[in-house]
């Protein structure tokens, strides 16, 4: 298992940067520690158990104290609200209205308000008994005793119940008992008066509204007899439909006289265009009345005849004869004056046929008119009956409605003389008059002592967690995630928090592998030879913010680590001012980096074989003033050169950047720089400025290494210590146990 969070490097091959869940919603914001309760409550619980137990002992001095010199009594009263009186004949609860919860809720609140207001408030001061307590004494004007009074009294409706308290506190019970019952008389006097006097006004209103009906009903019977007495009733409703009737016949007959006048009116206006364009058309039917004419028979009659005497003539004296001739001159002048006599008839009937459709067209026009005349007199006579009995029976209507409103108002005049008589007509009622108080209100012990308590314990619980949202020191991997840029190479645990024993962190990784630390070292291990693999890089700097951060011994573990991972690793210390490695190493005076730099010494001669296979170490020799000065010189600069032709990788353990300037010499020569923050003992300030100088310096930094982390900085790294050493154990670790919600 993981001693810290791992990281994935996302598509773009880029490793995005760690961040504790807890710091990632202040990342972006104001820049305050990340707090767990926890962990404040383990490092903090002898000061707030102190203040537990101060805050106890305080409130129960205060409430003793209090009860001599500053004592307040309260009494209370109560009212019973109820809903309004729905009929007052009927015995018992149920002549009460159900009224909604929403409704009592409101009548509640507006009586609360009612009886704080200065129209209950300035009667109250005015009593007697009011007057003669020596509360009423202290105070010299009447406005002055009323917002007094406000203050001292307090008027609540109660929830889930139809009641309102009443109460009021004062230093003396006495006068707490007198005012309190003076408030809840005068407020139960006034809604008396109240009630009354709105009966008094609804009652003058409803009988002012009784007459004006009784006056309505009389006129209207008065209109009845005038539209239609009783006996004509009948009558008048069959004269109307035997109207309807007539109505229907004559609109009937006016259809069918339209329909006619049309016909004729359409044969007549054709006749007269044909006259116009002298294009008469004649019918057979025409012709056929011709035959009817006698001049027409008669000439008919003599061509006969002469056709009879050609015919005897064609026999006789052939067809030139003179005889014949005349005979055929007399049939051609008999057929001529058929015709003349066939076109006047016509002429003639065709002149009638116009005269007649004329007088027709004229005839049913006057006759249309005629019934148009007669169908308005019946409208008249119809409309006039109608209107008759409209209003007949509309002031029936009304006069029915008028007599049942009568009766309501009657029946509602009833119940307001008998609400009068009815005590249940008051909807609020005194359930409890106040009573003389047995013990102050005020300080009570078992409310002074938990408020006391609270206040205490909330007043060292807010400096403690303001102290700790405003520590700027870097404890845990979410106050790493404060800082700008910052990334998360890995967190290496103190060496108590190992469950394996406590032991030395210097050699862990070779001398305890099966560790926590060791593992921690190895999750290190990782992240560094990804992210240098990936950019092609050899040397790495290590270095720390201030003295004491344990970059020696992160170093030598990792340097470890990578030797033990197939690979072959030089570790150079640089650190001038306190070198480590040496000691660590367990390795006797010798050359080192000083003389290698200084007199000439060559590379075979200072690096030094450990007892891990593949690691090598340069420790610091015989450091001095020269050899520092020529950390920028070419033979620093050969000397990596040279190095990274034959090691994997190279680390070099540097100085302090906070109090020696060696470091950002360094950095500006190695590939990578990696930062290694010590919890507890830096700041976020400190770190962020060391990491703007690297970035002014143009060094690569890869990441943070945080070391010395405690597991009470939250429970995420204590339960996965424990994890991880059952695991290494050959144990299943047992996953933590939630609370089951009841």
């Amino acid at each position: 298992m993981s001693g810290f969070p791992q990281q994935t490097p996302d598509p773009t091959g880029q490793m995005p940067q760690w961040q504790d869940p807890a710091a990632a919603a202040g990342a972006g914001g104001l820049r305050f520690t990340p707090v767990d309760p926890i962990r404040i409550l383990k490092q903090y619980k002898i000061i707030l158990i102190a203040a537990l137990v101060a805050g106890a002992l305080l409130g129960g001095g205060l409430t003793v104290v209090l009860s001599y010199t500053s004592p307040r009594f309260t009494s209370p009263a109560l009212l019973e609200v109820k809903g309004p009186l729905a009929n007052p004949m009927m015995v018992g609860s149920g002549a009460l209205t159900t009224t909604r919860r929403d409704d009592l809720d409101t009548f509640k609140a507006t009586q609360a308000f009612f009886m704080t207001s200065p129209e209950i408030l300035r009667p109250v001061l005015q009593r007697k008994d009011v007057k003669n307590t020596t509360w009423a004494a202290q105070y010299e004007t009447p406005e002055e005793r009323l917002k007094e009074f406000e203050d001292i009294i307090s008027v609540s409706p109660l929830r889930e119940a139809a009641m309102i308290r009443v109460s009021v506190t004062t230093g003396s019970p006495q006068e707490a008992t007198v005012l309190c019952n003076a408030l809840v008389d005068q407020y139960l006097t006034t809604i008396e008066r109240i009630n009354r006097d709105q009966e008094s006004r609804v009652g003058s209103i409803f009988t002012t509204r009784r007459n004006e009906l009784q006056a309505d009903i009389d006129r209207r019977k008065l209109l009845a007899k005038e539209l239609m007495t009783p006996s004509e009733e009948g009558s008048v409703k069959q004269r109307l439909e035997e109207l309807s009737a007539v109505m229907a016949g004559l609109l009937r007959e006016r259809e069918e006289v339209t329909q006619e006048l049309q016909a004729a009116k359409f044969a007549y206006d054709a006749m007269v265009l044909a006259k116009e364009d002298q294009s008469i058309d004649y019918s057979p039917s025409d012709y056929q009345m011709v035959n009817t004419d006698p001049a027409v028979r008669q000439t008919d009659m003599r061509i006969r005849l002469l056709q009879e005497d050609l015919k005897v003539s064609l026999e006789r004296f052939g067809p030139n004869h003179r005889s014949v001739r005349e005979v055929e001159r007399r049939i051609t002048a008999a057929q001529l004056l058929r015709e003349q006599q066939v076109e006047e008839f016509l002429r003639q009937f065709k002149e009638a046929q116009f005269n007649e459709l004329s007088n027709a067209v004229n005839s049913m026009s006057a006759q249309i008119v005629d019934i148009q005349r007669r169908i308005e007199e019946v409208r008249t006579r119809h409309l006039d009956f109608a209107r008759r009995v409209q209003e007949f029976d509309t002031n029936q209507e009304e006069l029915k409605e008028r007599r049942e409103e009568l009766a309501r108002y009657k029946d509602l005049l009833d119940s307001i003389a008998v609400i009068r008589q009815d005590p249940r007509a008051n909807r609020v009622e005194l359930r409890s008059r106040a009573e003389f108080p047995l013990e102050p209100s005020f300080p009570r012990l078992r409310v002074m002592v938990p408020l006391v308590t609270f206040l205490s314990l909330a007043l060292v619980g807010g400096i403690v967690f303001l102290r700790e949202l405003l520590d700027q020191r870097i404890k845990s991997p979410s106050c790493v995630g404060l800082l700008p840029r910052a990334d998360l190479l890995g967190v290496i645990p103190r060496s108590d928090e190992d469950p394996s024993g406590d032991h030395p962190i210097e050699r862990s990784v070779v001398s305890r592998p099966d560790s926590l630390i060791a593992e921690t070292f190895r999750q290190l291990r990782t992240e560094v030879v990804n992210r240098m693999n990936r950019r092609g890089f050899k040397t790495l700097m290590l270095v720390g913010s201030q003295p004491g951060g344990g970059v020696s011994s992160i170093a030598a573990n990792l340097a470890a680590g990578l030797a033990m991972n197939d690979r072959r690793i030089l570790l150079i210390d640089a650190n001038f001012r306190q070198p480590g490695l040496q000691r660590i190493f367990g390795f006797e005076g010798g050359p080192g980096l000083s003389e290698l730099l200084t007199n000439g010494v060559t590379s075979e001669q200072v690096v030094r074989p450990t007892e891990v296979s593949g690691l090598d170490v340069i420790t610091i020799g015989q450091a001095g003033n020269a050899a520092l000065e020529r950390l920028e010189s070419l033979a620093f600069s050969n000397l990596l050169a040279e190095m990274a032709q034959r090691y994997d990788m190279i680390l070099i353990d540097a100085a302090p950047m906070s109090v020696v300037g060696d470091s950002l010499l360094l950095a500006g020569r190695v590939d990578a720089v990696m930062l290694v923050v010590r919890a507890i003992n830096e700041k976020r300030g400190v770190v962020s400025r060391i990491m703007r100088q690297l970035e002014k310096a143009r060094a690569e930094l890869i990441g943070l290494v945080l070391n010395g982390v405690r597991s009470s900085a939250g429970g995420y790294f204590k339960r996965n210590y424990r994890v991880y050493y059952e695991y290494q154990k050959g144990r299943t670790p047992m996953p933590p146990r939630k609370k089951m919600k009841t």
